[in-house]
């Protein structure tokens, strides 16, 4: 006697088998490209079914982008509000935090920049006046205490050219005069003076040198000619600092 088959109702196959007419189709093709499953019908019901969902089984729309589409009740209306309120509160937040964190960087900016500031300033205020070259001389004498009886050589560097008014064949140069010795005795080294002289030929060798080698400094030999008056014997400096090739000969005062 054969044994007879089990009652098997539709929801208890593991599988389910739809037929769908052109128009379902079409719609489970939509909830497909809705839910990023284009790939397979299987995975669109799938995500579907695990969709969360909200009231009449409609699916949840505070997470999706806070659309308005579908919204049937007061209540998911007031959610939506809610959820938008919060995101709102939440930006605000952050900008507020973002002003914060710009103003105490702006502040500690500022402040890094004071020192720079500060040396900027006080090296403006304190920069030297530039002075003539006999007015130098003297004031030399008088801060050194010692008296130019034969010679002062000078190492002279080279600062800026300029013209001179109504002169085309002559211009002027700002140097930076240090003292090496006064009469064979030398001299502490001090600070850089700012010394212009002017009367120089445009096309002269000292002209020249130094404008073919900017950087290397130039000898200045100060003989007293008078009161006032000074001949200056101009040397290129040789790379162990002593006297090169004589460049020219100025009469000062």
């Amino acid at each position: 006697m054969a044994t007879p088959k089990p009652n098997v109702g539709p929801w208890d196959k593991r599988g389910i088998y739809l037929r769908l007419s052109k128009g379902r189709k079409a719609r489970l093709l939509e909830i497909a490209k809705d839910l990023g499953h284009e790939d397979s019908p299987h995975r669109t019901l799938s995500a579907y079914i695990e969709e969360p969902r909200g009231g009449a089984g409609k699916p949840r729309h505070e997470n999706q982008g806070l659309s308005l589409d579908g919204l049937d009740d007061f209540e998911e209306l007031n959610e939506l509000l809610l959820a938008i309120s919060t995101r709102l509160d939440g930006l605000a937040g952050a900008v507020a935090q973002m002003e914060r964190r710009m103003t105490e960087t702006l502040g500690q900016v500022g402040d890094s920049l004071a020192p720079l500031r500060a040396l900027i300033s006080g090296g403006a205020a304190s920069s030297p006046p530039i002075e003539s070259l006999t007015h130098w001389l003297a004031r030399l004498q008088s801060e050194r205490a010692r008296p130019i009886n034969r010679v002062a050589l000078v190492r002279a560097t080279w600062r800026t050219t300029k013209a001179v008014d109504g002169s085309p064949s002559e211009i002027a140069m700002e140097f930076g005069m240090c003292p090496l010795s006064i009469d064979g005795l030398p001299l502490k080294p001090g600070h850089l003076d700012l010394v212009l002289i002017d009367g120089l030929e445009a096309t002269g060798r000292m002209v020249t040198a130094v404008q073919t080698a900017p950087t290397s400094p130039v000898i200045l030999a100060c003989q007293p000619n008078g009161v006032g008056q000074w001949s200056i014997a101009v040397f290129a400096q040789n790379p162990d600092e002593s006297l090169g090739d004589q460049l020219s000969i100025l009469a000062i005062g």
